[in-house]
């Protein structure tokens, strides 16, 4: 048995997303995620936050609907970790935690893996060069938002190193809850790479 959960945009009654998300829940389970949000009450006005918690061997457990409330992100510390491994939203995230915990006085940590860019402890990462939007190839999580940019072709895939975020101008974070908006950009001299940290 795996616990995992999905976090779903609630946008005015609505559940953004669902397709995306119910692609990620098939390849590892049978969980039909349209006909549980259909037995919720959802709020017919604001932005929520829905978590639905399930396992590989009954199904849904259980969800839980709170207002959501945007962190804002403009810092970020790369950290180093090339033994961790998280292609599913796993309810345990003892690991990213840890990892998170070492971010000194930066918001977050942009986790490296093998040199390579992966993902924040809770976000895909964008960075933007000549006018148009990349993501690393090497993401821990492929993010619903992140696999809908893709497809729209709104973003690109690029093998990106930690010694080329500097080639970059702008960073961006998305996830479920943090739809594409460039007005969320931030500039890469945000991020401590370990070149500058000592």
């Amino acid at each position: 048995m795996c616990r995992l959960f999905e976090t779903i945009r609630v946008e005015n009654g609505k559940a953004v997303s669902l397709r995306w998300h119910q692609q990620r829940v098939e390849q590892i389970t049978s969980v039909e995620l349209a006909s549980y949000i259909e037995r919720l009450s959802l709020p017919s006005d604001g932005v929520y936050k829905l978590r639905i918690d399930y396992d590989t061997a009954s199904g849904i457990i259980g969800s839980t609907l709170q207002k959501y409330e945007e962190r804002r992100v403009k810092t970020l510390k790369a950290i180093r970790c090339d033994t961790i491994s998280y292609p599913f939203k796993y309810a345990d995230r003892q690991v990213l935690d840890g990892l998170r915990a070492r971010r000194g006085c930066c918001d977050d940590v942009l986790i490296i893996k093998n040199a390579h860019v992966t993902d924040v402890t809770y976000a895909n990462i964008l960075f933007s060069a000549g006018g148009r939007w990349f993501t690393p190839s090497t993401p821990l999580l492929k993010g619903t938002c992140r696999e809908k940019l893709l497809a729209e072709g709104v973003v690109t895939e690029r093998l990106i190193t930690e010694e080329e975020i500097c080639c970059y101008d702008n960073a961006m974070l998305i996830n479920a809850m943090l739809p594409f908006d460039e007005a969320r950009a931030f500039p890469v001299t945000g991020i401590t790479t370990s070149k500058h940290s000592g």
